[in-house]
């Protein structure tokens, strides 16, 4: 069946399957959306969007109703379901219109024997309502590891998620304490603030090997919470801005960018030349 006949969930559902398979929503979400006329391409969004960010109680409450897991090659249907469930909990779409629509759309995915499973699961969401999250992670829908960690140790927690090339992030600070002065709801958009305070773009440098110190950083972790791999972002002394790895199997190096000990912004360091690239050393 040809793309332009497809309905929105189903493309919603194929969008939600390249991301569990290692794409980002910046990369599959655009040709997905070019798919569909100009006036259908906000809804494509929020839903793709919304499952995403409610993703561990989607998948905690879906898991829950079925008796075993789809097989590989049907994987694509329970993405469907998870945005049907999205739109049953979080949005005010009427009920038989989801039902209905999702099992058509199992049908466009040439899901045809898993139409009965769809109907079936959908309506017992809808007879019985959400269940209660069964742990946290499935509760407020964040990595269940940092609720974790943050009950074990520290104070405060971050995520980060951009797209593109970070021409657009969204950010949260999870704590363990309820903030005494928090007031909603509030305008969370500090675009203008950040553009007041941004100066001169440097030169970017790519071949650069030498002193530097650190203008910024990230590590990137695993979903089981394991550091994989790290960036620094630099400056030369020339004022001039570049990139170099971090070895994330270099302790020393991962617990002063990490444990919150000393500020490493500022920090003097070298950028060697490697095999493939450039890496960080400390100073």
């Amino acid at each position: 069946m040809g793309d332009r006949q497809q309905p929105m969930r189903a493309i919603a559902a194929g969008v939600m399957l390249a991301v569990e398979n290692g794409q980002s929503l910046s990369q599959c979400l655009p040709p997905a959306l070019n798919r569909l006329p100009g006036n259908e391409r906000p809804e494509l969004q929020a839903l793709c969007y919304g499952t995403c960010r409610w993703f561990h109680r989607l998948e905690g409450e879906l898991n829950g109703r079925l008796k075993k897991p789809l097989r590989k090659p049907d994987r694509v249907v329970h993405h469907l379901m998870l945005v049907a469930l999205f739109q049953l909990r979080f949005s005010q779409q009427a009920t038989y219109a989801i039902l209905n629509e999702t099992v058509e759309a199992c049908r466009a995915l040439d899901k045809p024997h898993l139409t009965g499973l769809v109907n079936g699961v959908l309506r017992a969401a809808e007879r019985e309502g959400a269940p209660e999250p069964a742990d946290d992670s499935a509760r407020f829908s964040h990595p269940v590891w940092m609720v974790e960690k943050l009950r074990r140790e520290g104070r405060y927690g971050f995520l980060f998620a951009n797209g593109g090339f970070a021409t657009d992030n969204h950010c949260i600070v999870l704590g363990k304490e309820p903030i005494a002065a928090a007031s909603f709801p509030q305008d969370f958009d500090y675009q203008a603030e950040a553009e007041a305070k941004r100066g001169p773009v440097p030169d970017l440098v790519e071949d650069y090997a030498g002193p530097a110190t650190i203008e910024s950083y990230t590590i990137f972790y695993g979903r089981d919470g394991a550091p994989r791999a790290g960036v620094v972002v630099a400056r030369t002394p020339a004022g001039e801005r570049t990139l170099a790895h971090v070895d994330v199997e270099d302790a020393a190096m991962l617990a002063f960018l990490t444990d919150g000990k000393a500020e490493p912004v500022g920090a003097a360091g070298q950028i060697v030349a490697l095999d493939e690239g450039f890496g960080w050393r400390a100073g």
